[in-house]
């Protein structure tokens, strides 16, 4: 199995896994194994997208230490982007090129100008401009953190990519992170 298929893997393994699901442990011991039980449960109060794939990666074999406990909050996306900027694995968004299942994609960022807040979800299938994803950082009924299956559409404005979940928001694609260069 390549790096990417086991990526997927992971991922939709924990779909619909949660702070309040009946997989309550679980779901801590992805985004927050080796933490000490305080912090844990702080991180399971914190927005999970970058905590899911930071677990994903370290369930994976990564040894990359920013991967692994203690967790410095507010870091998971930008330890992410820098590991991929390290290892030549950022891919600029472009209307050529598209994301492999199996890798990582950047949205948002300014608020004001891309549309939202910073947020990353690992691609499971991509056909055309139709995607699926796997995103840590949603929210269940109760506004509690959960992982989730989500499908979205890209559509190309003034040579820019954005990023369209069904929900109807709409965030500007950064970039993707290739896993295969990621884990070379």
């Amino acid at each position: 199995m390549s790096y990417r298929d086991t990526m997927v893997a992971w991922a939709l393994a924990y779909r619909d896994v949660g702070i309040a699901s009946p997989n309550r442990a679980r779901y801590l011991d992805l985004i927050a194994a080796g933490e000490t039980p305080a912090m844990a449960e702080q991180m399971g109060r914190m927005s999970g997208c970058g905590l899911a794939i930071r677990g994903y990666l370290r369930l994976d074999g990564c040894q990359d230490p920013r991967v692994r406990a203690p967790y410095v909050a507010r870091t998971a996306i930008s330890c992410l982007i820098a590991m991929g900027r390290e290892k030549g694995a950022i891919v600029v968004a472009s209307a050529k090129v598209r994301p492999i299942p199996g890798d990582i994609v950047l949205v948002g960022g300014n608020k004001a100008t891309e549309g939202g807040s910073e947020h990353v979800f690992v691609v499971t299938e991509f056909d055309q401009d139709a995607l699926v994803g796997i995103d840590g950082g949603q929210v269940d009924a109760r506004g509690l953190q959960t992982i989730r299956e989500r499908r979205r559409t890209w559509t190309e404005v003034a040579g820019r990519l954005w990023d369209g979940p069904v929900d109807g928001s709409h965030r500007r694609v950064q970039c993707w992170i290739d896993l295969e260069k990621l884990r070379e």
